[in-house]
């Protein structure tokens, strides 16, 4: 049900909130990488990617790492 909130809120937008990186996304984008891991996003196109998208962006890697 969260999933599929997060889905519909990214249709034609490639943030959360606004057409720019927030907090937000920090929240969300946990959310589908942590749902991506468990196998929940195959019937979330937008949510995997958008997850993907996030995980790319050169300040997760840190993050990641740590």
């Amino acid at each position: 049900e969260h999933l599929a909130a997060i889905e519909k809120a990214l249709e034609g937008h490639e943030f959360i909130v606004g057409d720019r990186f927030t907090a937000a996304d920090v929240v969300a984008a946990s959310v589908c990488s942590w749902a991506k891991l468990m196998g929940l996003t195959e019937t979330l196109p937008r949510c995997d990617a958008y997850a993907k998208r996030l995980l790319a962006r050169p300040a997760a890697k840190p993050a990641r790492d740590a």
